[in-house]
């Protein structure tokens, strides 16, 4: 017996361990739950000052460390900048497994799968990610019930640990209004607030099968005991997958446990569990993604590539309400990924990282006006190794290098917003961010030890305007800076790539100044936002394949200016009322809706490229960054019926988008049609649906590889560019849950 299998059985038998003692946990959370559980009542929704899709709240807030759905959503309404809502109930209405799950049909953020399953996706908001690798999002801060998710360097947010079963719902900030948790990146956060105790219901169980062998279930427990309230999640989902050389597992396990202190402060304890194993079939050339897309890469099979990551995460955050203006939010986390990959190479790395996120809010008028201050900081830090060794066929070999790695990342933020008059307010915001980053490497058998540190500091300022034309309709303006270091995946790059004596590679900060105007609200049976953006970026961070097609040379360097325009609409269209079901009350009629998303993006170089290799500048001045279609658009048109029944289709299609920053390859553009029906209990008890996808059974282009020049200068054929993720064929999945 191999090393490497002796070593993967031991592996499997940890995460068997564990899954028992989690399966423990929640028999015994269930178990708490038969002695008194209470569901939270429901009442309509109270008119807000600006009216935006609906939202499910409960009468009160009955937690202190989660707000409710429609509370966030009048907090959004407030601020000069872009975001969306996405409740757990319209996920619901198809599978509900994936990033891409949650993000469809939402306008501003791009999302496609590497491959079949939860673990690959590439995710953009605003071009963010152009040349990343699936689950490494740069420029996204993803966070749950505001308290960070990602590593403190950023980039490496493990989409497989997200379980979309475990949350209520999701709040997409897009651009500048990341600021409002302390962040000053170019491209925004995704927030993830997860079910307690009140929201959901005591018992549930859920279970989805469909194409590709795919299979998804997951049982729920949740409950209020006196000044305890609970909430635990148990799910699982695995699949063959499309393609040859796509099998994936999943398991997740996310529980919560709050507890009031007193009748103004609660504190909320948090345990997170994700265990992932899955193949990766890699690219194709894009003939064989347009004739045969379920083969796999020979290369990948030949090697076995594969993937099987473990996350444990902790965390705690406490709300202590002072007085009905003042509000303090501690928190505190750790996590743990553990990764192995077979990817040509045997990689093992253990990623331990932390945050301590604190916050004031003061709600207080100032000179008689009104006013809102928030002022926070977050420090976090990181300790991660990882080893790299040779592949032989498939048994680990020689060890190649291997990297012990610290961050420290410091954002400090403060925002004011004052309302000179009830329909105009002034939104001024500031961060100072500190980022250092220490690597030792040991690159050789010879043990040859490297160190290097790279340190990072700025101001980045923000003024935003809001005006209130009416009752149901906003403008709003904002202007504002960014800044991004690199990240340690984009420092800590391949031995052979790094330069004489350095562990780290010498990248400078990403900044950008970006400008963005907007609408939104609703006229008779229209409710619609649309957003104007444009960034003027220097020093953008792009990674880029130096050696194609082998893209064994893979790492991140600095981009010559860049200029990232877009449109973002959102339009809601009530089509028709009361065509079988016709009353007074409109809530209780039944309708017909069109969903439409609209995204335009230009994003293009505006200067010339110098090389990294031929250490010459490439004329590149006007062509378009990879990665993200020039147009995209979504629909979806719905039948509701007031007893919970829905049916309808749904469109996505995009335009070609280039492959290269040298613009020679370019992935086609396609349309897929979708269909849904199902059924949503109005007292929550049964839902079932259908979810069909691509029915037209399209071979498309779902992402791409990014390299410098697809062709090498003309020395690899067509045949060879191997580039191209293809998309899922034609599937349907069908689901049912049940609560108790």
């Amino acid at each position: 017996m191999n090393h490497e299998i002796i070593y993967i059985m031991k592996y499997s038998n940890y995460f068997l361990v564990r899954k028992l003692f989690i399966i423990c946990i929640l028999n015994n959370s269930i178990n708490l739950g038969l002695l008194n559980s209470q569901q939270s009542q429901e009442s309509p929704n109270p008119n807000t000052r600006v009216v935006m899709p609906e939202v499910e709240v409960s009468e009160s807030e009955p937690s202190l460390t989660v707000p409710s759905a429609q509370k966030m959503q009048e907090l959004l309404n407030e601020l000069p900048a872009s975001s969306n809502l996405i409740e757990a109930k319209r996920v619901r209405q198809g599978r509900a497994a994936t990033l891409q799950d949650l993000f469809l049909f939402q306008p501003g953020i791009w999302t496609q799968p590497g491959f079949t399953g939860p673990n690959a996706y590439r995710i953009s908001i605003r071009g963010s990610g152009l040349s990343t690798g699936a689950g490494t999002e740069r420029g996204i801060w993803f966070l749950q019930d505001g308290i960070p998710l990602n590593p403190p360097d950023g980039v490496l947010f493990n989409q497989g640990q997200f379980d979309p079963l475990a949350y209520q719902y999701s709040v997409i900030s897009r651009g500048a209004e990341a600021f409002n948790y302390g962040f000053a990146t170019l491209f925004g956060a995704v927030n993830f607030v997860t079910y307690t105790g009140y929201t959901a219901p005591p018992y549930s169980a859920y279970f989805t099968a469909g194409s590709f062998g795919w299979l998804q279930g997951s049982i729920e427990a949740a409950g209020v005991e006196s000044k305890t309230d609970y909430f635990a999640v148990l799910s699982d989902a695995s699949a063959e997958g499309y393609r040859f050389h796509n099998s994936f597992n999943n398991a997740w396990l996310n529980t919560n446990i709050g507890y009031k202190i007193t009748s103004s402060i609660e504190n909320r304890i948090y345990f997170t569990y994700s265990n992932q194993q899955w193949q990766v079939p890699g690219p194709l050339a894009l003939e064989e993604v347009l004739t045969d897309p379920t083969t796999a890469n020979p290369a990948y099979v030949e090697g076995d590539y594969r993937q099987f990551w473990d996350t444990t995460r902790v965390a705690d955050k406490a709300t202590y309400i002072i007085d009905p203006n003042q509000t303090v939010n501690m928190g505190i986390s750790w996590t743990n990924l553990h990764q192995i990959t077979f990817y040509g190479l045997f990689f093992q790395s253990s990623n331990n990282f932390f945050s301590l996120p604190c916050n004031y809010t003061n709600t207080m008028d100032l000179y008689g006006h009104r006013n809102l201050i928030v002022a926070g900081v977050m420090p976090m830090g990181e300790f991660y190794q990882e080893n790299w060794n040779r592949l032989l066929g498939t048994i680990q070999g020689t060890p190649m290098a291997t990297y012990n790695m610290t961050v420290v990342n410091i954002p400090i933020y403060a925002y004011d917003q004052f309302w000179v008059n009830e329909k105009f307010s002034i939104n001024l915001a500031l961060q100072a961010v500190y980022d250092r980053m220490t690597n030792e490497a040991f690159k050789d058998l010879l043990h040859r030890s490297v160190d290097t540190t790279l340190t990072f500091s700025q101001f980045n300022p923000k003024l935003g305007l809001l005006y209130q034309v009416d009752p149901h309709n906003q403008l709003y303006t904002s202007v504002a800076r960014s800044f991004e270091p690199p990240s340690l995946y984009e420092t800590a790059i391949s031995p052979t790539a790094l330069p004489p004596n350095l562990a780290l590679y010498p990248n400078r900060a990403q900044n950008a100044i970006t400008a963005e105007i907007g609408t939104r609200g609703q006229w008779d049976r229209f409710n619609w936002s649309f957003a104007f953006f444009q960034s003027w970026v220097t020093n953008e961070l792009l990674e880029v394949s130096l050696n194609p097609p082998l893209n064994t040379l893979i790492y991140t360097i600095n981009a010559p200016p860049t200029t990232h325009r877009g449109i973002e609409i959102s339009l809601n269209t009530t089509l028709a009322k009361g065509l079988m079901v016709s009353n007074s009350d409109s809530q209780n009629q039944d309708q017909i809706v069109l969903y439409q998303i609209f995204d335009w993006y230009r994003f293009y170089l505006n200067g010339n490229f110098f090389s990294p290799t031929t250490h010459q500048e490439i004329p590149l001045r006007g062509n378009q960054l990879f990665g993200v279609p020039e147009y995209s658009y979504m629909a979806q048109m719905l039948y509701m019926h007031p007893s919970g029944f829905y049916i309808g289709p749904n469109v996505m299609a995009w335009s070609t988008y280039p492959v290269d920053l040298v613009n020679t390859a370019f992935a086609p553009g396609t349309a897929l049609l979708g269909f849904r029906i199902g059924y949503q209990n109005p007292k929550k008890h049964l839902s079932i649906y259908l979810d069909g996808r691509n029915l037209t059974n399209e071979h498309y282009v779902a992402m791409v590889s990014d390299v410098f020049d697809a062709s090498n200068g003309g020395k690899i054929p067509l045949s060879k560019q191997t580039y191209y993720w293809p998309g899922d064929g034609w599937a349907i999945y069908g689901g049912i849950s049940w609560n108790f």
